[in-house]
């Protein structure tokens, strides 16, 4: 499957394949940070930072900024886990450290570095700083409707981060896959992330859970590779 998305200039290839790999929770993603620049002395504190937000930690992300500045971004749901309805619409909450990690802003809901707002599931999502283009982006679910809990898991986008606003630029938001007709509640989620050091493509590994219509069948399933080329 050849798919051409040209917002922010990238091509997307996909097959089948068998494949994933590790990802590290918020915790370890600021104490890697805190820890590159501190000679490791700071890790714990990153740790801690994180430990408060334990049920977001599997699914969401921490970058780091042009200007050094820390974003971190989470998933939300839409209700709690005593069944407590939210009042914000599904999106993702982001917060902002100038101090490594150690401190955060008081978290916010995501939103373009427009200002105008989007859905987002609570779903996974991943940072990543190309090394050919030296820009960052985002890999994530945007929803065309108010999610309600982890749906929809589909569009898979990618975007490219206004660094200055800490925010993704709508105009580069892309597809990079779509439930299609007659599938199910399909997740484009929970998918390994890495670049190619020789040709620069991201390479994604994904397991296209909820495919088909019958939501019984839930966990049959492909698995897909995806060849991301940017430019």
């Amino acid at each position: 499957m050849e798919a051409g998305c040209h917002h922010i200039g990238v091509a997307v290839g996909a097959a089948d394949v068998l494949g994933g790999g590790p990802q590290l929770g918020l915790a370890q993603q600021l104490a890697a940070l805190v820890a590159a620049d501190e000679g490791g002395e700071a890790a714990a504190a990153g740790g801690e930072v994180a430990g408060h937000l334990e049920r977001f930690e599997d699914g969401d992300g921490a970058a780091e900024l042009a200007d050094g500045r820390l974003l971190v971004v989470w998933r939300g749901s839409t209700r709690g886990w005593d069944g407590t309805a939210a009042t914000t619409p599904g999106c993702k909450f982001f917060s902002l450290s100038t101090d490594g990690g150690r401190t955060l802003v008081a978290p916010a809901p995501w939103m373009y570095s427009d200002g105008s707002s989007f859905y987002s599931p609570s779903s996974y999502h991943r940072f990543v700083r190309h090394g050919g283009t030296g820009k960052l982006y985002w890999l994530g679910n945007i929803a065309a409707d108010a999610p309600e809990g982890n749906s929809p898991r589909y569009p898979l986008v990618i975007a490219e981060i206004d660094e200055a606003a800490a925010a993704p630029r709508r105009d580069t938001v892309t597809a990079i896959d779509d439930r299609q007709p007659g599938q199910g509640d399909i997740q484009f989620s929970n998918f390994s992330l890495f670049e190619d050091r020789q040709t620069r493509e991201l390479l994604l590994h994904l397991t296209t859970y909820g495919q088909e219509p019958d939501p019984r069948d839930w966990a049959t399933a492909e698995n897909y590779r995806y060849a991301l080329t940017l430019w």
